[in-house]
């Protein structure tokens, strides 16, 4: 599950980047955001951490 989730967000981040960041780049801060989010429980909280990853590295 969290290969297939780092995976997902890593190639959004890509897309979102418009090629700007690197796969490599973007597994790597993937899977930092990911760590960081296993401490949170609530949803709403992750859907804001993913939005602002991508909005701020895009």
């Amino acid at each position: 599950m969290d290969k297939y989730l780092m995976k997902e967000l890593a190639s959004e981040i890509v897309e979102q980047s418009r090629g700007r960041i690197s796969m490599l780049e973007a597994e790597a801060l993937a899977i930092v955001s990911i760590s960081k989010m296993k401490n949170c429980t609530s949803t709403n909280y992750k859907e804001k951490v993913i939005q602002k990853i991508i909005h701020n590295y895009a």
